[in-house]
């Protein structure tokens, strides 16, 4: 007695066979069609990441010498804390195969780079503000590290836009369940 046993591939495995009946892995172009979500969302967690680190500096040592204004500081803090929160909670929920609305990832990607360049904005006038004045600080890494804060968050907001954009044609083309 000859028994034949069929293998079903799920649309979320990796695993295919071929005309013989061995595995494969990977899908090419199907797999990096299916992950790059995961991969901006990495990608933006480091961004915060430096984002954060970057800004620190100047933030706690701003009482002789201002180097950045409390409301950008809080601005900033309240940013980029809060979008690195819902990036690993989004990556976090790619591990456990939970799937987002198109939709809600979309609008929250726009309100991130909206707020990031504003952050990006605003730390890069405190940045000339404060070069602009009369005095230099003998040390001068503060300034640089509020320059390189400005210019990441640019960056970041940058990064968010490009995964609004390709979230949002994804969506519209049915790419995604919901």
């Amino acid at each position: 007695m000859n028994i034949e046993i069929s293998h079903l591939n799920m649309a979320g495995d990796a695993e295919q066979t071929d005309s013989s009946g061995k595995y494969t892995f990977g899908g090419g172009a199907a797999a990096a069609k299916k992950y790059w979500p995961t991969i901006l969302k990495s990608i933006e967690v480091v961004l915060c990441i430096l984002c954060i680190g970057l800004i620190d500096d100047p933030a706690q040592n701003s009482r002789i010498r201002i180097f950045v204004s409390q409301r950008t500081v809080a601005l900033c803090y309240v940013t980029f804390g809060s979008f690195l929160i819902y990036s690993i909670v989004f990556l976090i929920g790619k591990l456990i195969r939970d799937e987002w609305p198109w939709k809600t990832t979309s609008i929250l990607a726009c309100v991130a780079t909206f707020l990031f360049f504003i952050c990006g904005v605003f730390l890069l006038k405190d940045w000339s503000d404060t070069k602009e004045r009369n005095f230099w600080p003998p040390n001068t890494t503060r300034l640089d590290l509020l320059c390189a804060s400005g210019f990441m968050s640019v960056i970041t907001a940058i990064t968010y836009l490009v995964d609004a954009i390709l979230m949002i044609r994804a969506g519209n083309r049915g790419e995604f369940e919901y």
